[in-house]
């Protein structure tokens, strides 16, 4: 029984499957040129992060994307500790509360 051209089935089967002995010696490359990001990132974070790698570096956007960077991280941090004081406050184990919800 036979399936298919009767032109194909006169190739070789390595053609469709299998190896093919030209490809034998073929060496793959050690180093994997699409390596993911080795740092985790805060979900927050993520945006800031983006815009500060992909600005070219020694650029005026790099520039400006650092600065921006440097604000909202300090604006974040302002928060940050807004948020624990109003804890300390309301509750009196702050932060224990804090940080179970």
């Amino acid at each position: 029984m036979q399936y298919g051209d009767i032109a194909l089935s006169k190739d070789a089967h390595f053609a469709y499957f299998g190896t093919n002995p030209a490809n034998d010696n073929f060496t793959f490359v050690d180093v994997d040129s699409l390596q993911p990001p080795t740092a985790v990132v805060n979900q927050r974070d993520a945006d800031l992060v983006y815009i500060l790698e992909k600005a070219p570096e020694g650029s005026a956007q790099k520039t400006e994307a650092q600065k921006q960077l440097v604000e909202i991280m300090s604006c974040r941090m302002r928060i940050d500790y807004s948020v624990k004081l109003i804890g300390m406050l309301l509750f009196e184990r702050g932060p224990e509360v804090l940080s179970t919800v």
